[in-house]
């Protein structure tokens, strides 16, 4: 299911806690995280992410080469794509541990 949220000018509250932009701005809320990520075409029977259905984020583990989990990324889409690396206001999130090289999707 998809909401669309109208912002108005900075200052306004918004659903995601910080102020919108000045100009007007049309935004597509995702409310069904499961239907987003199929219509992403990710099979989420194959890659089996952890989802948040209530905050709508899913979190797929992280893996160094011998198997080990050693952090996770948060995808949010209804996070600004412009904030890095930010768990509460981006769209993508990355724990690791350093120095580890990590993979994500080895079948």
């Amino acid at each position: 299911m998809v909401g669309t949220a109208h912002l108005k000018c900075a200052g306004d509250y918004t659903p995601w806690g910080f102020e919108s932009p000045r100009s007007y701005v049309q935004r597509t809320v995702i409310v069904d995280i499961y239907s987003h990520l199929r219509a992403r075409h990710m099979d989420i029977n194959l890659h089996r992410p952890i989802v948040d259905t209530e905050k709508c984020v899913a979190t797929y583990l992280l893996y160094n080469l011998s198997g080990q989990i050693v952090g996770y990324q948060q995808y949010n889409p209804n996070g600004q794509k412009g904030v890095f690396n930010s768990k509460e206001h981006g769209k993508y999130y990355t724990y690791r541990k350093s120095p580890t090289v990590t993979v994500w999707g080895l079948s």
